[in-house]
């Protein structure tokens, strides 16, 4: 998140472990934007971020 030019430095983006179950672990990525209208585009971008950098990483998704 702190990459992506519209997400705000301030408040700082945050992740918190959201839960767990047998079979994944759950996290949830916070950030804020200026731009409200612009919200959907900025968390489809940090979601294929995420994904390109667990694939990177050798992560795999449950059920792939």
């Amino acid at each position: 998140a702190n990459e992506h030019q519209l997400v705000l430095d301030q408040p700082e983006p945050s992740v918190s472990f959201a839960a767990m179950t047998d079979k994944a672990l759950h996290f949830e990525l916070n950030c804020f934007a200026a731009d409200v209208e612009k919200a959907g585009r900025i968390k489809s971008d940090l979601n294929f971020a995420i994904f390109a950098r667990l694939q990177e990483a050798g992560i795999g998704l449950a059920g792939s």
